[in-house]
């Protein structure tokens, strides 16, 4: 081999693993396949036989079995956990695989330059490039078929058709064992793609030469004997109907599925569009060339004749099948890029000057690469702008997209000074490569928030708590897409949900689509299961329903007492928040601190979230964590406001809300109990669920005191003042519930006590960090207290007199202090029903 050689595969692993190498797994799971492909993976591992397939225990009939068995390979290598990194490298080094098969069938059949060429197109084609980074089966196949067909392409004599003889025995191994891995990959559509350009050779031929060269009736024999043994043994292990299922079903029935039946043309506008541009614009040319000179004879002739028939043929057939997909064309990209390739080495590289095309192709990437600089500026200062098209750009995503930008700027420049064919082709594929290393280096992460299953396992699992492992899924939410990170069993209730839910007999937690759970919403209370809370996944919003635990929570009390410390506004990280915390430590050093609740804003910072987590509440809170105070967190405007501060605090176990944005903690010293109440105040207003939600759970509450917990206040007279969109929202929920005894928020820097109509006490303790010194308080008879010279902390204490709370300063002095007497009725300890806790401390 030469040195060119050698430099060019350098040159396509170096710019592979650059786009590819480093970008692949810093994205979650997406999509139906990727979640269903890893659950049956996932279920294989506990099994001593992996020859039969499952999914949530039921048989899978829908594939063949290898892509499994590697997914599985790739779960124990990752130490049985879900890591995208191990469940996608398969694919990625087929796809490797399948660029350095195309380069070497190129340079093989049409020169160095052409199989170069071939190979960045197929590098930076759409298509390759959004299936190459799944854990799916459409790049595990690819790999196959160019591997497959590389062995039969570069044989011997292939310039020769009709005189070269059988390839030898060990090629021929070779070739029929990658086509019965490409069969267990993807089923019979393998053997198409492969088989088809031989076939191809011989009817172009007339001799039949072409087709024995692979030696046809050993290679069939093998395969038709390893998959006659496979289906036998799926026979013994799950019966007839299981093997007709899989073979109408699965293999004919995709074909003929009328549930992806598109138009004629579909795959056509895929090819001009997300299949392969731009390379389109070449390929459009490369056909008309190809038809031109149907007639010409010649070494490219032979050269290209059976990659022709790889392409035709199995074109023709997808084409008249009922069921399309854009992604069942991946095979058929190697071949288009060949076709493509040889085009442009032969053909539009020989052209040395096209200014009029140049300069009118340099002017549309000037327009997107000044669109992507533009994007990318506006995303850095106001990112919320994007949030409404679910594009989630942060700061270190918006350089990346300004990177990509610019590099297409620059080869437009290029091109308008050079102006020549080879520079078309160059700003070609680096507008295309900088493209698709914007979207996977900074698109893909910035959406993970949203498409990311992980969040609603979590919420599903902090739901179940430790002494259950089993959930109901209702109808279209028992997807793998949504459970697949999840430690738990899934039940399907796909028929019959409301007479399931009425019977009271499906597990202690449900998950429904949003909309299937306002529609069930009465059976589903009726059956117990008190508390709700929403989530996405996949870009979906579901419920997670769930019947309380029956034990409250009494671990956190110690000698009859309970004591609550309260913080607003605390994420500043600085000596005046500091010396706050040292003011509770103090404290609590005559009376045992039990739990402090952040009131929002909890991280105000610019930095990424392990970063600003540490610097801005690990730091500053040390002391108290050290003593292993828990914390439990609530959400304001700044941690809403930055998406990875808002999905970082409900995950990290520091605030303990374990995937919830609203919850209940209910917390008792043994003989009382007091519910606090956890909203979302930024969400409020958009979230009926959260109202819905608070309205059942305090009918249902049975504490002897209600405390109520959100970022933004309903009663204020300073700063930001009250919320009157909120207090509209909850005065019915207030007025005709269980009587709330005290609602404490934050967002204003100052200390403030109001006290409304209908006796609940109104705090404000926004002064945990930030503090609006000096500021003038107007006269207000609800007011029962103020400060604004210095920051203050709230102490809830719950004993045997009742709940009492008490403000301090941090110079030490105590600024404010109320007292709520127990009401009357027994105490906790000699009733028969406890309160109900969402989950242990």
């Amino acid at each position: 081999m030469t040195n060119v050689y050698w430099r060019h595969l350098a040159l396509l692993v170096a710019l592979f693993f650059l786009l590819l190498g480093w970008t692949y797994g810093r994205w979650d799971l997406w999509g139906s396949d990727e979640g269903r492909y890893v659950q049956v993976a996932r279920e294989l591992l506990p099994r001593d036989n992996w020859l039969l397939l499952t999914v949530h225990d039921q048989p899978y009939t829908e594939k063949t079995p290898l892509p499994f068995w590697i997914f599985a390979g790739m779960l124990k290598l990752g130490g049985g956990e879900v890591n995208v990194w191990w469940l996608r490298l398969p694919s990625i080094l087929l796809a490797l695989a399948a660029v350095l098969a195309t380069y070497a069938i190129g340079q093989r059949r049409f020169g160095p330059r052409a199989g170069l060429l071939a190979a960045l197109m197929l590098m930076t084609a759409p298509l390759f490039v959004e299936q190459a980074p799944t854990a799916r089966l459409d790049a595990l196949l690819t790999g196959a078929v160019t591997l497959a067909l590389a062995v039969w392409l570069l044989r011997p004599g292939w310039d020769r058709p009709l005189e070269a003889a059988a390839i030898s025995w060990r090629r021929a191994a070779l070739f029929w064992a990658l086509v019965i891995a490409a069969f267990f990959t993807k089923g019979p559509p393998a053997l198409l793609f492969i088989l088809a350009a031989p076939a191809w050779e011989a009817l172009r031929l007339r001799s039949a030469r072409p087709w024995r060269s692979i030696r046809p009736l050993p290679g069939l024999m093998a395969s038709f004997g390893t998959v006659g043994a496979w289906l036998w043994s799926q026979r013994l292990l799950a019966g007839e109907e299981f093997v007709e299922t899989q073979v109408a079903r699965a293999t004919f029935g995709r074909l003929l599925n009328v549930e992806h039946l598109e138009g004629p043309f579909y795959y056509l506008k895929g090819l001009a569009g997300e299949v392969f541009m731009p390379w389109t614009l070449l390929l459009i040319p490369a056909l008309f060339v190809l038809w031109r000179n149907r007639k010409a004879k010649g070494a490219d002739r032979t050269a290209l004749r059976p990659i022709i028939g790889w392409i035709i043929i199995p074109l023709l057939v997808l084409h008249l099948a009922l069921g399309k997909r854009q992604h069942y064309l991946l095979p058929l990209v190697p071949a288009l890029a060949l076709l493509t390739g040889w085009y442009c080495d032969r053909f539009f590289l020989a052209v040395q000057s096209r200014p009029l095309a140049a300069r009118l192709f340099a002017s549309l990437l000037l327009l997107i690469g000044g669109a992507a600089v533009l994007a990318a500026g506006v995303g850095y200062e106001r990112p919320d702008l994007f949030w409404d098209s679910r594009i989630f750009l942060l700061h270190h995503h918006a350089v990346i997209v300004a990177c990509a930008g610019l590099t297409v700027i620059a080869a437009a420049i290029m091109l308008l000074k050079r102006k020549t064919s080879l520079a078309v082709v160059a700003a070609l594929f680096l507008a295309a490569y900088a493209v698709h290393l914007a979207e996977l280096a900074a698109v893909y992460p910035a959406r993970n928030p949203e498409r990311s299953s992980k969040m609603l396992a979590m919420q599903v699992e902090a739901a179940l708590g430790p002494n259950r492992n089993e959930v109901a899924a209702v109808e279209k939410a028992a997807s793998s897409r949504y459970h697949v990170y999840g430690d738990y069993r899934v039940l399907d209730v796909f028929e019959d949900a409301e007479e399931a839910i009425a019977s009271g007999k499906l597990p202690d937690v449900l998950v429904l689509l949003a909309d299937d759970y306002h529609e069930l919403d009465d059976e589903i209370v009726q059956a117990g299961y008190g508390e709700a809370a929403s989530t996405l996944a996949d870009g979906d919003s579901l419920v997670v329903a769930w019947r309380p635990e029956i034990e409250p929570n009494e671990a956190l009390a110690s000698n009859g007492e309970l004591h609550v410390g309260l913080m607003g506004d605390s994420g500043t990280g600085g000596l005046g928040e500091q010396r706050l915390v040292r003011r509770m430590v103090d404290l609590s050093r005559s009376r045992h601190l039990d739990a402090v609740f952040l009131l929002g804003d909890n991280i105000y910072d610019d930095l990424p979230y392990p970063a600003a987590l540490e610097r801005r509440v690990v730091e500053p809170l040390h002391p108290l964590l050290d003593q292993r105070v828990p914390f439990f967190g609530v959400l304001g405007n700044h941690d809403v406001r930055r998406k990875e501060y808002r999905h970082g605090e409900i995950y990290d176990p520091l605030f303990r809300m374990e995937g919830r944005e609203y919850y209940r903690q209910v917390l008792t010293n043994g003989q009382y109990a007091v519910s606090f109440f956890v909203l979302n105040s930024e969400t409020l207003g958009d979230d009926p669920l959260q109202l819905e939600w608070l309205a059942k759970a305090l009918a249902a509450d049975t504490s002897d005191y209600h405390v109520l917990l959100l970022h933004r206040p309903l009663l204020g007279t300073v700063e930001h003042g009250g919320s009157g969109k909120i207090e509209r929202l909850l005065r019915p929920i207030l007025d005709d519930g269980p009587h709330i005894d005290a609602i404490f928020s934050g967002h204003n820097h100052v200390y403030e006590r109001l006290v409304d109509k209908a006796g609940i006490h109104h705090v404000t303790l926004g002064s945990g960090g930030k503090l609006s010194r000096g500021i003038e308080f107007p006269e207000d008879p609800r007011r029962e207290a103020q400060e604004s010279g210095q920051r203050v902390l709230g102490w809830l204490t719950l004993d045997d007199d009742g709940l009492s709370f008490h403000a301090y300063g941090a110079h030490g002095e105590q600024i404010d202090s109320f007292e709520i007497p127990p009401l009357d009725t027994p105490p906790l300890s000699t009733r028969g029903k406890r309160p109900a806790a969402d989950r242990p401390s």
